[in-house]
C-alpha cells in the first residue's frame, strides 16, 4: 500500500531536481527561494525596427526578427534592450543625415518577444521630435513594456523606474551621452535623460533609496570601436561608486569589453540585437544573462549574437 505513493513522491522529487539542474546549467545558480530573492535578467543591445527592418517585417511579419531568440528572452524574468528608434506615425523629421521612425504596428511583437523594459535614452529617440517621443513611451506602456530614460518631463526622465519581481525591487535608469540630438532643454516637456557626471551620481543615489538594486543603461562611446574609451569608464565607475550594481552600455553597434569594478559589473557595449545592414559593422552583439539579488549581481554569463537579414541568432557557447 505504501509503495505506489512513495514512487510518486520520488518521481516528483526527481522531476523537481531535474528542473533545478536545468536552471542551474542555464543561469549558473539555483532557482530563487523565499529566503534569498533573486531575479533573472537578460539584456541585449540596440533594437531598431525602422528602415531595412521595417521592409523585411512588412514582407514576413513583425515577429520575424525574434524567431530564433524568443526562447532565450522568455527564460528571464526581466528582458531589457535599447530601442534605437521612435515608434510613431507623427512628428516632424529632424535635419539629420540618418533618422529612424518605426511603425507602431511593431509594438506587440516587441512584447511577444519577451521585452518588458526598453531604454529610449539614445541619439535617435528624438529623430521626429517630442511628439514622437511621447507616442513611443505611451505605445510601449500600452503593450506592458516600461520605457527607461524618458519621461513627460525632464525630472521624470531622470527619476528612473522601479520594477518589483520575486520580492526584489530593481531600479532602472537610462541616460544618453548625446545632448546635441535631444532637442533644446525643455524641462516641462517630453524629454530624455542626458548623461553628466554630477547628474548621474545624484540620480543613482536617489533611486537606490527606493530599491534594492540599481541598473544603469548608458548610450555612449564610439561607433565601431570594440574597446571602451576613458569617458565610459569614468562614468561607469561613478555610477557604481554611487550605488549601482550593473551598467549596460550601447551605441557603438559592436560588442565591447566587460569589467568587474568594486563589486559591480559593467558591459561597455552590448552591440546590436535587431538591426539592418546599414549599421556600421553592426551584425553582432551580446546577450547578457545575470542573476540579481539584494547584494547586486550574483552571477552572469554572455552569449554571442549574430545578425543576418535583420534577424539575430545566438551563437554556440
Amino acid at each position: 500500500m505504501l509503495a505506489r505513493p512513495f514512487r510518486l513522491r520520488l518521481g516528483a522529487l526527481c522531476g523537481m531536481r531535474l528542473q533545478a539542474l536545468c536552471l542551474t546549467l542555464l543561469w549558473g545558480v539555483a532557482p530563487a527561494t523565499a529566503q534569498a530573492p533573486q531575479v533573472r535578467l537578460v539584456a541585449v543591445g540596440d533594437v531598431m525596427m525602422a528602415r531595412g527592418v521595417d521592409t523585411v517585417c512588412r514582407k514576413n511579419g513583425w515577429a520575424y526578427p525574434f524567431v530564433n531568440v524568443t526562447g532565450a528572452l522568455h527564460s528571464a524574468d526581466l528582458v531589457f534592450g535599447n530601442l534605437e528608434c521612435p515608434v510613431s506615425s507623427r512628428g516632424g523629421r529632424m535635419s539629420r543625415v540618418i533618422t529612424f521612425r518605426a511603425d507602431p504596428a511593431c509594438l506587440p511583437a516587441l512584447h511577444n518577444a519577451g521585452f518588458n523594459l526598453l531604454s529610449v535614452a539614445n541619439n535617435h529617440a528624438m529623430d521626429y521630435g517630442r511628439t514622437a517621443l511621447a507616442d513611443t513611451m505611451d505605445g510601449l506602456k500600452k503593450v506592458s513594456i516600461r520605457p527607461v530614460g524618458g519621461g513627460s518631463t525632464y525630472d521624470e526622465a531622470t527619476a528612473g523606474i522601479v520594477v518589483e519581481s520575486h520580492g526584489l525591487r530593481i531600479g532602472f535608469l537610462g541616460f544618453s551621452a548625446f545632448p546635441d540630438v535631444a532637442g533644446a532643454f525643455a524641462p516641462d516637456k517630453p524629454s530624455l535623460a542626458i548623461m553628466g557626471d554630477d547628474r548621474l551620481v545624484e540620480c543613482v543615489r536617489s533611486l537606490k533609496k527606493r530599491c534594492d538594486v540599481v541598473v544603469v543603461s548608458c548610450h555612449w562611446g564610439v561607433e565601431g570601436r570594440t574597446r571602451h574609451i576613458p569617458m565610459q569608464a569614468r562614468l561607469a565607475h561613478a555610477a557604481i561608486d554611487a550605488g549601482a550594481s550593473l551598467v549596460l552600455g550601447h551605441h557603438p553597434h559592436v560588442p565591447q569589453d566587460l569589467e568587474r569594478y568594486h563589486g559591480g559589473v559593467i558591459v561597455y557595449s552590448l552591440g546590436n540585437f535587431v538591426f539592418d545592414a546599414g549599421s556600421r559593422g553592426g551584425n553582432s552583439g551580446i546577450l547578457f544573462r545575470c542573476i540579481l539579488g539584494k547584494n547586486g549581481v550574483r552571477n552572469y554569463s554572455t552569449q554571442g549574437v549574430k545578425i543576418k537579414n535583420c534577424r539575430p541568432s545566438l551563437q554556440s557557447r
